[in-house]
C-alpha cells in the first residue's frame, strides 16, 4: 500500500512538473517562432533563429502533450469521465420573466 501511494505521488509530481514546464515555455512570446538551423559554412554548427512564421507542428505537439497531461491528471485523480462528462456540457437556462 505504501509503495502504491509513493508511486502515485511521484506520478502526480511528474505530471505537475510537465505542466509547469509547458506553462513556462508558453510565457515566451517567441516560443513557436524559434527555429534551429544548421550553418552551411564551417563545421555545420547549429544556431537559433526567430522567424516571422509560426511553427504549427510545435504548437500541435504542445497541444497533444497538454491533452495527455489532462487525461493523466484525470486518471490520477480518479476522474476518468463519470456522469458529469457524459451529460454533454450543454446547459439550457429558462428565459427570464419580466
Amino acid at each position: 500500500m505504501k509503495t502504491e501511494k509513493e508511486t502515485f505521488k511521484k506520478e502526480r509530481r511528474a505530471c505537475d512538473l510537465l505542466a509547469g514546464a509547458v506553462l513556462g515555455a508558453l510565457k515566451d512570446k517567441d516560443q513557436f517562432r524559434r527555429y534551429i538551423v544548421a550553418e552551411k559554412k564551417g563545421e555545420g554548427e547549429l544556431r537559433e533563429m526567430i522567424l516571422e512564421k509560426y511553427d504549427v507542428k510545435s504548437m500541435l505537439d504542445v497541444l497533444k502533450l497538454l491533452e495527455g497531461l489532462v487525461e493523466l491528471r484525470k486518471e490520477l485523480d480518479g476522474n476518468t469521465g463519470g456522469e458529469d462528462e457524459e451529460a454533454g456540457g450543454l446547459v439550457i437556462l429558462p428565459a427570464a420573466v419580466q
